[in-house]
């Protein structure tokens, strides 16, 4: 596999798509953690806001098992 030769000289392996997959993933998990505190801020009704909580909290376990998941 050929690096990446930036302007210092220095070689620099290319990520494999594993990593890119994990940063990805933990770019979403911010995202839907943002968007769990968007809801609490809004003024629909505590039920609504609950059910949307629920699907996204899910979601992240989803992810942060993909994430944090000990690769054997």
């Amino acid at each position: 596999m050929k690096g990446i030769q930036q302007p210092e000289s220095k070689w620099i392996q290319p990520k494999n798509a594993n990593a890119k997959a994990i940063d990805i993933l933990k770019i979403i998990r911010k995202e839907l953690i943002a968007a769990i505190e968007l809801i609490q801020r809004d003024h629909t009704s505590p039920v609504e806001k609950q059910q949307e909580i629920d699907r996204i909290t899910r979601a992240i376990e989803h992810i942060e098992y993909f994430i944090f998941r000990k690769i054997k």
